[in-house]
Protein backbone atom coordinates (compact mmCIF):
# COMPACT_ATOMS: atom_id res chain seq x y z
CA UNK A 1 0.00 0.00 0.00
CA UNK A 2 2.72 2.39 0.85
CA UNK A 3 4.52 1.71 -2.67
CA UNK A 4 1.24 2.59 -4.28
CA UNK A 5 1.27 5.70 -2.67
CA UNK A 6 5.03 6.77 -3.67
CA UNK A 7 4.06 8.43 -6.90
CA UNK A 8 1.98 11.15 -5.11
CA UNK A 9 4.44 11.56 -1.77
CA UNK A 10 6.11 14.22 -3.56
CA UNK A 11 3.32 16.29 -3.04
CA UNK A 12 3.67 16.40 0.77
CA UNK A 13 4.80 18.98 3.04
CA UNK A 14 5.48 16.04 5.37
CA UNK A 15 5.31 12.39 5.00
CA UNK A 16 4.60 10.20 8.30
CA UNK A 17 5.69 6.69 8.05
CA UNK A 18 6.34 5.82 11.63
CA UNK A 19 5.41 1.95 12.51
CA UNK A 20 5.14 0.94 8.80
CA UNK A 21 7.93 -2.07 7.62
CA UNK A 22 9.89 -0.30 5.27
CA UNK A 23 13.00 -1.86 4.79
CA UNK A 24 14.34 -3.15 1.82
CA UNK A 25 11.78 -2.27 -1.64
CA UNK A 26 9.23 -0.22 0.06
CA UNK A 27 11.81 2.21 0.74
CA UNK A 28 13.69 2.13 -2.39
CA UNK A 29 10.59 2.89 -4.09
CA UNK A 30 9.67 5.71 -1.96
CA UNK A 31 12.95 6.68 -2.41
CA UNK A 32 13.33 6.73 -6.18
CA UNK A 33 10.08 8.15 -6.55
CA UNK A 34 10.85 11.03 -4.78
CA UNK A 35 14.08 11.48 -6.51
CA UNK A 36 12.44 11.48 -9.58
CA UNK A 37 10.67 14.18 -9.06
CA UNK A 38 12.96 16.23 -7.00
CA UNK A 39 13.12 19.27 -8.58
CA UNK A 40 9.18 19.96 -7.91
CA UNK A 41 9.32 18.03 -4.65
CA UNK A 42 7.71 19.68 -1.70
CA UNK A 43 8.47 17.19 1.10
CA UNK A 44 9.83 19.02 3.94
CA UNK A 45 9.79 16.27 6.94
CA UNK A 46 9.54 12.92 7.04
CA UNK A 47 9.51 10.30 10.09
CA UNK A 48 10.32 6.51 9.60
CA UNK A 49 10.21 5.98 13.48
CA UNK A 50 10.60 2.49 14.30
CA UNK A 51 10.22 1.61 10.24
CA UNK A 52 12.30 -1.44 10.83
CA UNK A 53 15.47 -0.42 8.81
CA UNK A 54 18.60 -2.46 8.76
CA UNK A 55 21.72 -1.27 6.96
CA UNK A 56 21.27 -2.75 3.51
CA UNK A 57 18.88 1.06 3.39
CA UNK A 58 21.38 2.69 3.92
CA UNK A 59 21.42 3.58 0.11
CA UNK A 60 17.91 4.26 0.20
CA UNK A 61 17.98 6.24 2.98
CA UNK A 62 20.98 8.13 1.00
CA UNK A 63 18.73 9.42 -1.83
CA UNK A 64 16.05 10.68 0.73
CA UNK A 65 18.13 12.97 2.41
CA UNK A 66 19.48 14.39 -1.13
CA UNK A 67 15.87 16.27 -1.37
CA UNK A 68 16.06 19.43 -2.11
CA UNK A 69 13.32 21.30 0.47
CA UNK A 70 14.13 18.45 3.38
CA UNK A 71 14.71 19.85 6.68
CA UNK A 72 13.89 17.67 9.18
CA UNK A 73 14.07 13.75 9.50
CA UNK A 74 13.48 11.20 12.42
CA UNK A 75 14.62 7.47 11.46
CA UNK A 76 14.96 6.63 15.47
CA UNK A 77 14.11 3.62 16.77
CA UNK A 78 15.84 1.92 13.43
CA UNK A 79 18.58 -1.10 13.50
CA UNK A 80 20.88 0.89 10.78
CA UNK A 81 23.97 -0.16 12.85
CA UNK A 82 27.78 0.79 11.65
CA UNK A 83 27.39 -0.48 8.43
CA UNK A 84 24.18 1.39 8.01
CA UNK A 85 25.90 4.57 8.44
CA UNK A 86 28.82 3.17 6.53
CA UNK A 87 26.65 3.01 3.20
CA UNK A 88 24.94 6.14 4.21
CA UNK A 89 27.64 8.78 4.35
CA UNK A 90 29.05 6.64 1.27
CA UNK A 91 26.52 7.71 -0.77
CA UNK A 92 25.47 10.76 0.41
CA UNK A 93 29.22 12.10 -0.80
CA UNK A 94 27.97 12.11 -4.56
CA UNK A 95 26.83 15.51 -3.72
CA UNK A 96 27.94 18.36 -2.28
CA UNK A 97 25.07 19.94 -0.07
CA UNK A 98 22.17 18.72 1.93
CA UNK A 99 19.42 21.06 3.39
CA UNK A 100 18.44 18.77 6.81
CA UNK A 101 18.61 21.05 9.93
CA UNK A 102 17.03 18.47 12.23
CA UNK A 103 17.96 14.54 11.79
CA UNK A 104 16.92 12.15 14.78
CA UNK A 105 19.39 9.24 14.62
CA UNK A 106 17.92 8.07 18.36
CA UNK A 107 18.48 4.00 19.03
CA UNK A 108 19.90 3.27 15.90
CA UNK A 109 22.61 0.66 17.25
CA UNK A 110 25.56 3.30 16.23
CA UNK A 111 28.12 1.33 17.99
CA UNK A 112 31.91 1.32 18.80
CA UNK A 113 34.32 3.12 15.98
CA UNK A 114 31.59 5.08 14.14
CA UNK A 115 32.75 8.64 15.51
CA UNK A 116 34.48 9.48 12.23
CA UNK A 117 31.44 8.39 10.10
CA UNK A 118 29.39 10.74 12.13
CA UNK A 119 31.51 13.63 11.54
CA UNK A 120 31.40 12.82 7.95
CA UNK A 121 27.56 12.30 7.79
CA UNK A 122 27.55 15.95 9.82
CA UNK A 123 29.85 17.71 7.56
CA UNK A 124 27.69 17.13 4.62
CA UNK A 125 25.11 18.69 6.35
CA UNK A 126 26.14 22.42 6.78
CA UNK A 127 22.47 23.80 7.65
CA UNK A 128 22.26 20.94 10.19
CA UNK A 129 21.07 22.88 13.91
CA UNK A 130 20.12 19.52 16.27
CA UNK A 131 21.59 16.06 15.68
CA UNK A 132 19.60 13.18 18.21
CA UNK A 133 22.18 10.39 19.13
CA UNK A 134 20.78 9.33 21.87
CA UNK A 135 20.42 5.79 23.28
CA UNK A 136 23.16 4.41 20.69
CA UNK A 137 26.33 2.36 22.14
CA UNK A 138 29.01 5.85 21.17
CA UNK A 139 32.17 5.80 23.07
CA UNK A 140 33.98 8.29 24.42
CA UNK A 141 36.45 7.95 21.41
CA UNK A 142 33.19 7.78 18.90
CA UNK A 143 32.32 11.56 20.78
CA UNK A 144 35.54 13.08 20.62
CA UNK A 145 35.77 11.68 16.57
CA UNK A 146 32.52 13.55 16.17
CA UNK A 147 33.36 16.31 18.02
CA UNK A 148 36.83 17.03 15.84
CA UNK A 149 34.36 17.09 12.91
CA UNK A 150 32.40 19.74 14.62
CA UNK A 151 35.33 22.34 15.07
CA UNK A 152 33.97 24.64 11.92
CA UNK A 153 30.21 23.99 11.74
CA UNK A 154 28.37 27.26 11.89
CA UNK A 155 25.16 26.06 12.82
CA UNK A 156 25.22 23.30 15.23
CA UNK A 157 22.93 24.04 18.61
CA UNK A 158 22.11 20.87 19.88
CA UNK A 159 23.96 17.56 20.15
CA UNK A 160 22.04 15.14 21.91
CA UNK A 161 24.48 12.78 22.99
CA UNK A 162 22.51 10.97 26.52
CA UNK A 163 22.58 7.40 27.29
CA UNK A 164 25.66 6.07 25.24
CA UNK A 165 28.93 5.01 26.66
CA UNK A 166 31.02 7.99 27.37
CA UNK A 167 33.02 9.24 30.58
CA UNK A 168 34.85 11.64 32.01
CA UNK A 169 37.54 10.70 29.25
CA UNK A 170 35.82 12.67 26.84
CA UNK A 171 37.32 16.21 29.08
CA UNK A 172 40.70 16.74 27.23
CA UNK A 173 38.36 16.59 23.62
CA UNK A 174 35.91 18.89 24.76
CA UNK A 175 38.27 21.71 26.17
CA UNK A 176 40.22 20.98 22.62
CA UNK A 177 36.94 21.70 20.89
CA UNK A 178 35.94 24.81 22.93
CA UNK A 179 38.98 26.48 22.11
CA UNK A 180 39.13 25.86 18.58
CA UNK A 181 35.43 27.51 18.87
CA UNK A 182 36.66 30.40 20.80
CA UNK A 183 40.11 30.96 18.48
CA UNK A 184 37.19 30.87 15.48
CA UNK A 185 35.24 33.39 17.18
CA UNK A 186 38.50 36.17 17.94
CA UNK A 187 39.59 35.50 15.11
CA UNK A 188 36.57 36.74 12.80
CA UNK A 189 36.06 39.47 15.56
CA UNK A 190 39.86 40.76 15.13
CA UNK A 191 39.47 40.43 10.79
CA UNK A 192 36.56 42.82 11.83
CA UNK A 193 34.13 40.41 9.48
CA UNK A 194 31.14 42.15 8.15
CA UNK A 195 27.88 41.31 8.40
CA UNK A 196 27.55 41.10 5.06
CA UNK A 197 30.37 38.34 4.81
CA UNK A 198 29.52 34.91 3.54
CA UNK A 199 31.09 33.98 6.69
CA UNK A 200 28.83 33.56 9.18
CA UNK A 201 29.44 33.66 13.49
CA UNK A 202 29.31 30.35 14.58
CA UNK A 203 26.10 29.04 16.64
CA UNK A 204 26.56 28.28 20.56
CA UNK A 205 25.73 24.66 21.15
CA UNK A 206 24.45 22.59 23.57
CA UNK A 207 26.17 19.74 24.55
CA UNK A 208 23.69 16.85 26.10
CA UNK A 209 25.90 14.08 28.03
CA UNK A 210 22.99 12.48 30.39
CA UNK A 211 22.83 8.98 31.51
CA UNK A 212 26.52 8.54 30.36
CA UNK A 213 29.27 7.29 32.38
CA UNK A 214 30.30 10.81 33.12
CA UNK A 215 30.17 13.12 36.44
CA UNK A 216 30.30 16.43 37.48
CA UNK A 217 34.40 16.09 37.04
CA UNK A 218 34.30 16.75 33.80
CA UNK A 219 31.99 19.99 33.50
CA UNK A 220 34.55 20.97 36.96
CA UNK A 221 37.01 20.47 33.96
CA UNK A 222 35.45 22.26 31.19
CA UNK A 223 35.00 25.27 33.44
CA UNK A 224 38.46 25.10 34.84
CA UNK A 225 39.72 24.93 31.23
CA UNK A 226 38.37 28.31 30.31
CA UNK A 227 34.70 27.37 30.32
CA UNK A 228 33.09 26.99 26.72
CA UNK A 229 31.96 30.94 25.75
CA UNK A 230 28.63 30.49 24.06
CA UNK A 231 28.50 26.58 24.67
CA UNK A 232 26.56 24.97 26.88
CA UNK A 233 27.56 21.41 28.41
CA UNK A 234 25.40 19.40 30.54
CA UNK A 235 25.17 15.89 32.54
CA UNK A 236 22.89 14.66 35.19
CA UNK A 237 21.28 17.93 35.69
CA UNK A 238 24.60 19.78 35.78
CA UNK A 239 25.48 22.58 33.55
CA UNK A 240 27.96 24.64 32.96
CA UNK A 241 28.32 27.71 30.41
CA UNK A 242 30.38 31.10 30.22
CA UNK A 243 27.96 32.29 32.59
CA UNK A 244 29.28 30.12 35.16
CA UNK A 245 33.22 30.39 34.94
Amino acid sequence: QITELAPFLAKCLKIDLRGNSLSGAPLAVIATALSQSAAQCKVQGIDAWSTSLVDRDGMSLSTVLRLPALCEVNVSGNTLGNGGLETLTTYLTRTSRHNVVRLNLQHCAFADGCGSKLATLVQMMPNLETLKLSVNMLTTEDAAALLSGLHHHQHIKHLHLQDNLVDDTLAGSLQNFFEARRSQTCTRATNGVEPSSTVSPLSALNIYLAANNVTLALLQHVAMSGGCGGDVVSTAGYVVSSTQV
